[in-house]
């Protein structure tokens, strides 16, 4: 399920252009760890808020902490059907869902008091300007610190194949907006065009269905 991000901060933005190993290990991925502050607002469902379609279908941005949960149980329920609130508990308890609290990265500029969540993907991620302009690490506009829209996938992992990996609720990274400049910090689907301003909404009322109730996880 698509997550949108509106105003989030943010952090270890090299990886936006250059895929990495994560400590030398797996596949090399594109990345970015996006932080959460008091103004960051957040949108579960098949289109942003601020576009044509999204305006149209009346979608509002919403608390983070509720549009993550809303996300992170459809997904749950979609993998895990009755057992999803029982698998959630036990991912939550074991810091296996996406969003995570800043007190982890305390002493990493920009974390403490704030949410964050981590995505990747091997596939480059759609990076622009708010004047539609494609940008590359040259360019000089995207840098720790700068308030960005980003675009995930929230899924859920159940890898039968290799159980070691265990069980988690991961965000996929599709796509990242330059929103505007802030104080700088120390230290499987790709998106299209569209999906900035995304169009023909279906799963909604799935998803809000889904997520009733689901701010209690955060």
């Amino acid at each position: 399920m698509k997550l949108y991000l509106k105003g989030a901060r943010l952090s270890f933005t090299q990886g936006l252009f250059e895929a990495r190993q994560v400590q030398g290990k797996g596949d090399a991925k594109f990345s970015v760890s996006s932080i959460i502050e008091k103004g960051t607002q957040a949108f579960a469902g098949d289109a942003n808020p601020d576009s044509a379609q999204g305006q149209k279908s009346g979608y509002k941005w919403g608390d983070p902490k509720a549009e993550f949960s809303k996300a992170i149980v459809a997904v749950a329920t979609d993998k895990w059907a009755a057992k999803a609130m029982e698998v959630l508990a036990q991912l939550k308890a074991q810091n296996r869902l996406c969003l995570h609290d800043g007190a982890e990265k305390a002493t990493t500029p920009g974390y403490a008091g704030n949410l964050y969540v981590n995505a990747s993907n091997k596939i480059a991620p759609m990076v622009r300007h708010a004047n539609g302009a494609q940008l590359k690490a040259s360019d000089g506009v995207i840098y720790p610190g700068c308030y960005g829209d980003v675009i995930l996938d929230i899924y859920a992992q159940d890898p039968k194949a290799n159980p070691e990996w265990g069980k988690r609720v991961n965000a996929s990274l599709l796509g990242v907006m330059f929103n505007r400049d802030g104080e700088r910090l120390a230290g499987g689907a790709m998106a299209a065009e569209d999906d900035f301003a995304p169009v023909a909404p279906e799963a909604q009322a799935k998803a809000e269905t889904s997520g009733a109730g689901a701010a209690s996880l955060f």
